[in-house]
């Protein structure tokens, strides 16, 4: 993010460990003198984290655990930020 926009400085808290259906699991805020900027920068920082983030989710369920991958439509929104 920095390399593509002018910020200066960026911070992300990712929770782990159990959580439960609802709760905030992730802050992402940054700072650049412009407002435009900061939020292309947070919206590239979120699409990244739910793709390439090194996360890995597991659900669990009455009918079982399982793990979860990225969808498609995350793998839509990151590819808006690198077309081609």
């Amino acid at each position: 993010a920095h390399r593509r926009w002018p910020l200066d400085t960026v911070l992300i808290i990712h929770r782990y460990g159990r959580l439960a259906p609802g709760d905030r699991i992730v802050l992402v805020a940054t700072a650049s003198p412009h407002r435009v900027a900061a939020l292309e920068a947070c919206h590239f920082l979120i699409d990244w984290l739910k793709t390439d983030a090194p996360f890995w989710k597991s659900e669990k369920t009455p009918a079982g655990e399982r793990w979860v991958d990225a969808r498609a439509e995350d793998d839509a929104a990151k590819r808006r930020w690198n077309p081609g």
